[in-house]
């Protein structure tokens, strides 16, 4: 299977920006396609994933005036480590998600409605990511970083697998439902200890925090959740001399396939 081709090249260190310690502002090609994008999908495998991991980015994009869809994988019944009536948790998930992507200016809200904890496998969910990135057809494709080290969360690493394995099989009209009337998206993966991209965020990490608030359910009483945010933005802020920002690891699909060396990328 053709999956891709074309020449590779080395990225610089300046270029690739996972790999420099002191560089001031937003830097790098992936950078500028990610803020480029005018249609923007992200796929939360529960309901505020998405404000945690990549809330300022999507704020600043809503600002340029990118078109941006939410489409949250699980329906977050699990979410409570209290005993509790889990249809009514779905239905409060629900209200606070909406709340929170108004907050961020999300233009398009989608449940596919798995069951918090459950969610399948990527060979089995595949499908239903293929045909929503199909029918939406976004430049920019968001999710969590399924390769953390020690990430035990399976619903995170079935809907982060499932999302690459949709992008990079995204042009072959015989894998999947859907019909390709689109190109391929870049993908970027949040919540990455290995960023190459770092996103500044000063301008609207009020409004991250509001959208990470309005999962009320979500919040105990302490402030431990909100100052951890706060912490690693900081401590990202600090790498490209600003207060705030986020991490990705932005890739296009000749990365994604048979890449032995992660610093190069096609022609």
């Amino acid at each position: 299977m053709k999956a891709y081709a074309g020449a590779v090249k080395l990225r610089s260190p300046e270029q690739n920006f996972g790999e420099t310690t002191a560089i001031a502002g937003d830097y790098g090609p992936m950078l500028a396609r990610m803020n480029a994008a005018a249609r923007i999908l992200c796929f939360s495998p529960h309901p505020d994933d998405t404000e945690f991991s990549a809330g300022g980015f999507l704020a600043k994009a809503a600002a340029r005036g990118s078109y941006i869809g939410i489409t949250v994988v699980s329906d977050g019944r699990k979410g409570s480590v209290e005993e509790v009536d889990e249809d009514r948790l779905v239905e409060t998930r629900k209200r606070e998600q909406d709340r929170a992507a108004k907050i961020l200016g999300v233009n398009k809200l989608t449940w596919l409605g798995f069951r918090d904890s459950e969610i399948p496998e990527p060979r089995i969910l595949r499908p239903r990511i293929m045909e929503s990135i199909r029918s939406f057809k976004p430049d920019l494709v968001i999710t969590l970083d399924p390769n953390l080290p020690y990430e035990a969360h399976l619903d995170h690493v079935y809907v982060g697998r499932a999302v690459m394995e949709s992008v990079l099989l995204h042009s072959h009209p015989g894998i999947g439902p859907g019909t390709v009337t689109s190109k391929r998206p870049t993908l970027a993966l949040a919540a990455t200890s290995r960023p190459n991209v770092i996103v500044n965020i000063d301008t609207v990490f009020p409004k991250k925090i509001q959208s990470i608030q309005a999962h009320e359910s979500q919040m105990d009483s302490s402030s431990y959740l909100l100052d951890t945010v706060r912490e690693i933005s900081a401590l990202y802020g600090k790498r490209i001399g600003c207060r705030y920002a986020e991490p990705f690891i932005a890739l296009t699909a000749e990365e994604m396939h048979m890449n032995i060396f992660p610093q190069f990328q096609p022609e």
